[in-house]
Formats: C-alpha cells, sequence, structure tokens
C-alpha cells in the first residue's frame, strides 16, 4: 500500500469543503423553508452526493424576487440544478 492512504486523505480533504459548502446550503435553506407555507409558485433546487440527495425549495410568495434570484444562483454555482415546481392537482 504505498500511497493509496496518500489519495485517500486528499480525497477526503476535498469531500469535507463540499460538504461544508453542502451544509451551508442546507441551513440557509432551512431558514427559509421554516417560514414558507402555500407556495403559489416555487423553484426545487437538488443535488445527488454520492447515494443521497440534497434538495431545497424557494417559493415567491414570502420572498422578493431578487432574494429568490439570489438563492438560485448561490445553489446553482455550488453545483444545483434548480427548475419550477411541478404542481399535481
Amino acid at each position: 500500500m504505498p500511497k493509496s492512504g496518500y489519495s485517500n486523505r486528499v480525497g477526503t480533504k476535498t469531500n469535507f469543503t463540499h460538504m461544508k459548502k453542502t451544509l451551508l446550503i442546507l441551513a440557509a435553506s432551512a431558514a427559509i423553508l421554516s417560514t414558507t407555507s402555500g407556495c403559489a409558485k416555487c423553484v426545487v433546487c437538488s443535488q445527488k452526493d454520492g447515494d443521497e440527495y440534497h434538495k431545497f425549495e424557494v417559493c415567491d410568495k414570502e420572498y422578493d424576487k431578487d432574494d429568490i434570484d439570489d438563492a438560485i444562483e448561490s445553489a446553482e454555482s455550488n453545483g444545483y440544478k434548480c427548475h419550477a415546481k411541478s404542481r399535481a392537482l
């Protein structure tokens, strides 16, 4: 096992940095979503991280358009894919 341990340590540091970014986004999203209910138009942002999916939702009923645009831009710059939420009637 000459250098395999070294490679794992470098990958772990990269994964830890990625996880910190993800947790920061999720914490901000949780704060936003804690007061959101009954959205008129919503955007869902999601990201697959290994075997897990992380997602959050931002709705225009509770927030200014600029705030929603900033949240979407931030999420997409961190690897999330955002799209309009489809509604089932």
